[in-house]
C-alpha cells in the first residue's frame, strides 16, 4: 500500500539552536507508516520607501533533518504599508505554492502543530488547495488583544480542522474559558527514549536538585530559589542545584540568573547555571539528578517533566495544569502554586530518605504511558480515520 504525505506545519521552528525539536521528534516517529514534511513559514518584514522601489520574493529552503526527514522553510514578506491586505493575500497564497510545488506530491493531510500561527496557514491551505487538516495545541491559550478579525479566523480555523486535538485536558479548559467551545480530542505528548532512560545511579552518587526551563515569569522560578533558601538553612552538607535552559527562549538571561541566585547567600547549596543545552546534554544532567522541580504557575502539558520521570526521577511540581496527569503518588509530589514552604519541605523529606520512590519502575510506567509505541499508534490512527 501506498503511503500517504502528510505536511506537518510548524509554528515555529530552527532545528540548529533545537527550537520545535519536538515536531521533528514526532515526524520521525511516523516516517515509516507515512511520507512526513516538515513546512515552517518564515515571515519577514517588508516595507518600502520613495528612494527604493518596491521588490519582494518568495524562497523555500530545502534540507534534511539527519533522519533524512524533508524541511521545507518558505520565507515570504510580511507587507507593512497602506493598503497591505490588497497584497498580503495574493503572497501568502503564492508561498504555499512555492513548498507544494517543492514537494512535487499531493498533500494528503497537513497537521499544524499549534493553532498561531500554523493552523492558520493551514486553513488557507485547505480553502487555496482544498487540503484537508488537523491541529494540535501545544501553548497556553489567550486571546487578550486579539484583533476581532483574528478572532473571527480563528473561529473558522479550529471549526474546519477535520480533528482537533490537544496535548492535555487543561488545554480544553483553557479553550473554554476563552469562549471557544469545540470537540476536542486529548493526544498527550511523546519523549524521546533513546536519549530519556532510566539509569541506575552509584551508591555513591550526591544529592542533585534540577530544573529545566526558562527564565520567565510564568515559570515562577522566585519560589524556586525562595524554596532554595529554606533547604539551605535546613541541610549541613553539600547538595547541588543545576538550572538548564534559562535562555531557552531567547534572550540573554544568564547574569540576571546568576546575580539571582549569588544573592541568596547560600552556604550548602552549590549553584550551576546552564543557559542552552541540548536533549543529550539535559538527558545526561537528569540521570545524576535525585529530585526534579517545577514552580510553574501553568502548564498545558510540561515536557521537562515528562523527560524527568522518563529518567526515572521524581518530580516536585505544583498544581499548573497538564503535569497532572503524569505525576501520581508513586512518582511525584504536587504542591500549590506559590507556596515555596511546601515545596521546600518536600525537597527535605526526600534528602532525608523519609520519602522514597521506585524510580526504575516509575521510569517504565511512564515509558508505557507515554513512549513512542504508544504515540506511533495515537497519531498514526489519527492520520488515517482523518486522510480516509
Amino acid at each position: 500500500m501506498q503511503k500517504k504525505n502528510i505536511a506537518i506545519i510548524c509554528s515555529w521552528l530552527d532545528i540548529p539552536k533545537g527550537v520545535g525539536s519536538f515536531f521533528v521528534e514526532q515526524a520521525e516517529l511516523v516516517k515509516d507508516n507515512f511520507h512526513v514534511h516538515l513546512v515552517y513559514f518564515k515571515p519577514y518584514k517588508f516595507g518600502f520607501s520613495k528612494r527604493k522601489k518596491a521588490s519582494f520574493s518568495i524562497k523555500t529552503n530545502t534540507y534534511f533533518t539527519e533522519n533524512k526527514i524533508p524541511v521545507f522553510e518558505v520565507n515570504y514578506p510580511e507587507i507593512y504599508f497602506f493598503r497591505k491586505f490588497l497584497f498580503q493575500k495574493a503572497i501568502e497564497k503564492k508561498a504555499q505554492k512555492s513548498f507544494l510545488k517543492k514537494i512535487d506530491k499531493p498533500i494528503n493531510l497537513c497537521h499544524a502543530q499549534s493553532l498561531f500561527d500554523a493552523g492558520f496557514w493551514c486553513y488557507k491551505l485547505n480553502k487555496n488547495f482544498n487540503i484537508p487538516y488537523i491541529f494540535t495545541e501545544h501553548n497556553q491559550l489567550n486571546l487578550k488583544g486579539l484583533p476581532r478579525k483574528k478572532d473571527k479566523l480563528l473561529q473558522k480555523v479550529i471549526a474546519n480542522a477535520s480533528e482537533k486535538l490537544v496535548v492535555s485536558d487543561d488545554l480544553i479548559r483553557q479553550f473554554a474559558s476563552n469562549g471557544l467551545f469545540f470537540d476536542f480530542n486529548k493526544l498527550g505528548n511523546t519523549f524521546d527514549e533513546k536519549c530519556f532512560s532510566y539509569s541506575k545511579k552509584t551508591e555513591d552518587y550526591s544529592f542533585k536538585i534540577i530544573t529545566v526551563g526558562a527564565y520567565t515569569p510564568i515559570k515562577n522560578y522566585e519560589n524556586l530559589l525562595e524554596a532554595l533558601t529554606i533547604v539551605d538553612k535546613n541541610i549541613f552538607s553539600e547538595i547541588q542545584f543545576t538550572w538548564i535552559g534559562c535562555d531557552c527562549w531567547g534572550g540573554d538571561n544568564e547574569q540576571i540568573v546568576s546575580q539571582l541566585t549569588k544573592s541568596l547567600g547560600l552556604k550548602n547549596i552549590k549553584i550551576d547555571i546552564i543557559k542552552l543545552a541540548t536533549k543529550y546534554e539535559v538527558a545526561n544532567e537528569l540521570k545524576t539528578s535525585t529530585v526534579f522541580i517545577s514552580t510553574s504557575l501553568c502548564e498545558t502539558f510540561g515536557v521537562s517533566v515528562l523527560e524527568a520521570l522518563a529518567c526515572g526521577v521524581p518530580v516536585i511540581s505544583t498544581n499548573s495544569g497538564g503535569v497532572l496527569e503524569m505525576i501520581t503518588p508513586e512518582n511525584g509530589i504536587i504542591c500549590p502554586i506559590k507556596n515555596p514552604e511546601e515545596i521546600a519541605e518536600n525537597i527535605l523529606k526526600i534528602y532525608n530518605k523519609k520519602l522514597v520512590f521506585d524510580t526504575e519502575k516509575n521510569s517504565e510506567d511512564i515509558k508505557l504511558k507515554f513512549g513512542s509505541t504508544t504515540f506511533i499508534k495515537k497519531i498514526s490512527t489519527i492520520y488515517t480515520r482523518n486522510i480516509d
